[in-house]
């Protein structure tokens, strides 16, 4: 009986740290997804290893980075292959993205449901973003009900927005 608690209990040894996952670096993730955008949405695999230093991540760090971007629905694809995923329009950048209201509300949902004043020149103007076009994305947002002002400094997103499929 004993071996085969033992057996059982060395069994699950190696699914302890799938279960363990740890939390993805931020500053990681905008790496690889602003690399993802800057190549057109996509990285082949021989453009992959060429960036993975750039990025700061390993290659497992950045198939646990996109394996998150399928999971959440910002991407499409097989994160375990280099080169396997595709961010999907809305999430690219205004120049692929359906329309600019479209991608700010998929770029504040990736950003927690929200996004501060101080973040547009560094989450929003590399996506093609400027005064002209970022206003009324806003403002599209905020008429249909999808993008909420919390104050002159923030706008959050309303919970239908942040949780679409709920």
């Amino acid at each position: 009986m004993t071996r085969y608690l033992l057996a059982a209990a060395a069994a699950l040894l190696p699914f302890t740290p799938l279960a363990a996952r740890a939390e993805i670096d931020p500053a990681k993730a905008h790496a690889v997804i602003g690399m993802l955008r800057a190549y057109g949405c996509t990285l082949n695999e021989a453009q992959t290893s060429l960036f993975m230093e750039d990025m700061g991540t390993t290659p497992e760090e950045y198939r646990e980075i996109l394996a998150d971007a399928v999971a959440r629905g910002f991407a499409t694809g097989d994160a375990s292959v280099m080169g396997g995923v595709t961010l999907d329009a809305d999430f690219c950048t205004l120049r692929h993205a359906e329309s600019g209201d479209a991608l700010l509300v998929e770029v504040m949902r990736y950003n927690g449901c929200r996004i501060e004043l101080s973040e547009i020149p560094t989450l929003l103007l590399p996506l093609g973003y400027m005064q002209d076009t970022l206003s009324p994305a806003v403002q599209a947002g905020i008429a249909d009900g999808r993008i909420v002002p919390e104050s002159a400094q923030v706008l959050t997103l309303s919970e239908a927005a942040c949780h679409p499929a709920m």
